[in-house]
C-alpha cells in the first residue's frame, strides 16, 4: 500500500521505536483522514493543506516552512489492553508547540510516555527529516521525597536523530554519570517509574546556528539549572561557559565531546546545577561521594584508596605506600591508613 498522506520514512526516523507499540504508519494515516474530515466540516486546517504548504516551501529554512496554525492538533493514543493487545484513539489537544502537531501518548508500565512533534515533518512532501539539526526537549515528571511533584526540562539539539541521542542519555544514566539530566533519568526509575516523560521536538531540519541560537535561547529561559536539567547555557553561550572554566572542546566538536566537556565541568564543580537539598540526598550515596571526591585535582583515586589499605595490611610504612601509589605526600597517605579521609571509599 501507498502512502497518500504520511511521508513512510520520516515517521519511522521521528516516532517508529519511541513507544513499546508505536502505532503502524498506516494505522495513523487512517486516523489522520478521519481527523481531517472532522477538520473539514470545522472549516479548519486539514493534512492535505499543510502536505500542500510543504511542496510550496520545499528548500527554504525549516522555521520559514512551518504553516503557523495551531488549529491542526491530533493526538494519537495507544491504549493497552489486559489481553496484551492495544487500543487506539484520537482527540484534540492543546499543542505547546504553537502550531499544527501531532501528539502520540501511552500508558507504559504505570507511567505516561509522550511525544509531540511538528505534524508537517511526517506529511509528504517535507522532505528528508534527518537532514540538519533537530531541536528536542525532555521533561521528566516525578513525585519525591526532595520536592515532592516536579517537573523538570532538558533542551538540546542533535544532528544524530532524537531518538539515538536519547539513547546516549540513558546509556549515561545507567553507565553512573553525574550530569543532571542522567541522573534524572536514573533517580525516576531507580525507584518504580516517574509519573511521565515527554519528549517535543520543536523542529527538524534546522541549520548549526540556527539550532546554536534557540538551544541557548531556550536553555537560558527555561532549562538551565537549578530550575531545569541543563547544567550549563546552550549554544554558542554553553561553549564560552566551558571555555571561561577552562574545559577545552574541539573547534569541530561531536555531541560525545560536548558531553565529556560537561563531565569535566562537572568534576570539578561537582556541585554545580543542585538545589542544596538534592546535593544533600546525592552525598548519602557511596557512588556520589566516590566521584564527587575522588574526580578532584590532586586527590586520590578509589583504586589508590583501597592499595593504601591493602599495602598498610601487609605491613608497608606510610613512606613505603606513598611512593608506590603515587600520593602526593606520606602524610595523605597516612590519614587514609587513620581513616581520617575517604572512609567511605570501600
Amino acid at each position: 500500500m501507498k502512502s497518500t498522506i504520511i511521508d513512510r520514512k520520516n515517521y519511522i526516523n521521528l516516532v517508529d521505536g519511541f513507544f513499546v507499540k508505536t502505532p503502524h504508519w498506516k494505522q495513523v494515516e487512517t486516523i489522520i483522514q478521519d481527523y481531517d474530515n472532522e477538520q473539514k466540516q470545522a472549516g479548519k486546517p486539514t493534512s492535505f493543506l499543510l502536505a500542500n504548504h510543504n511542496k510550496k516551501t520545499l528548500g527554504k529554512k525549516s522555521e520559514a516552512r512551518i504553516f503557523e496554525t495551531s488549529k491542526y492538533n491530533l493526538c494519537i493514543d495507544v491504549t493497552p489492553e489486559e489481553d496484551g493487545s492495544h487500543r487506539v484513539s484520537y482527540f484534540d489537544f492543546s499543542s505547546p508547540l504553537g502550531h499544527g502537531a501531532i501528539h502520540f501518548r501511552t500508558n507504559v508500565r504505570g507511567y505516561l510516555q509522550m511525544l509531540t512533534l511538528p505534524v508537517q515533518a511526517i506529511l509528504r512532501g517535507w522532505g528528508d527529516a534527518t537532514k540538519g539539526f533537530q531541536h528536542y526537549v525532555h521533561e521528566i515528571e516525578t513525585e519525591n521525597s526532595i520536592d515532592g511533584i516536579s517537573r523538570m526540562m532538558y533542551a538540546g539539539i542533535t544532528k544524530q536523530g532524537w531518538q539515538k541521542r536519547l539513547s546516549q542519555h540513558t546509556a549515561a544514566a545507567g553507565a553512573g554519570s553525574n550530569r543532571l539530566f542522567p541522573v534524572a533519568i536514573r533517580n525516576a526509575f531507580s525507584d518504580g517509574n516517574p509519573k511521565s516523560f515527554t519528549t517535543f521536538i520543536a523542529s527538524v531540519n534546522s541549520t548549526y546556528d540556527d539550532s546554536m541560537n534557540w538551544e541557548e535561547w531556550f536553555v537560558d529561559e527555561v532549562s538551565l539549572a537549578p530550575k531545569g536539567l541543563n547544567m550549563i547555557p546552550g549554544g554558542f553561550k554553553g561553549l564560552k561557559f566551558l571555555h571561561e572554566h577552562a574545559v577545552n572542546v574541539p573547534k569541530n566538536h561531536s555531541e560525545k565531546d560536548i558531553d565529556e566537556a560537561v563531565e569535566r565541568y562537572q568534576q570539578k564543580h561537582p556541585r554545580a546545577g543542585y538545589s542544596n537539598a538534592a546535593i544533600s540526598e546525592l552525598w548519602k550515596t557511596d557512588d556520589y561521594y566516590a566521584k564527587a571526591v575522588c574526580g578532584r585535582e590532586k586527590c586520590l583515586t578509589p583504586e589508590q584508596v583501597r592499595a593504601i589499605r591493602a599495602l598498610n595490611e601487609v605491613g608497608y610504612s606510610a613512606h613505603s605506600i606513598a611512593g608506590t601509589v603515587n600520593a602526593l605526600n606520606e602524610t595523605q597517605v597516612q590519614r587514609v591508613i587513620d581513616g581520617k579521609t575517604y572512609s567511605r571509599i570501600v
